[in-house]
């Protein structure tokens, strides 16, 4: 995508509230410690998490995010942009015909 239009692709999706990410649109996650310490997990990290304890319980997920400052979320604006002209291109492909005479 080039830039002008990633830059406007950019602003477009500042917009957008999202509550769910699909990982195959996510370049990393960044987790910051109140300590200032940060994690940093690649999108193959997320893609392939490690197995879990068998005990697990949400009382002990709860309790490692107590010292989480805050989640920073990337996402790969260019796996995004591709994903959606390529939703929107066949989209209208469906009720636009290129071949057809636009005079009238």
């Amino acid at each position: 995508m080039p830039s002008d239009k990633k830059r406007d692709f950019g602003r477009y999706l500042a917009e957008v509230v999202a509550k769910e990410i699909p990982v195959q649109f996510v370049s990393s996650v960044t987790v910051i410690f109140k300590s200032g310490k940060r994690a940093r997990l690649t999108k193959e990290d997320l893609s392939h998490p490690l197995p879990l304890e068998k005990n697990l319980t949400w009382d002990k997920v709860e309790e490692g995010f107590e010292n989480v400052q805050n989640v920073e979320i990337h996402i790969d604006l260019e796996a995004l942009g591709n994903h959606v002209r390529g939703k929107t291109d066949s989209l209208f492909d469906k009720h636009f015909n290129d071949d057809e005479d636009d005079s009238c």
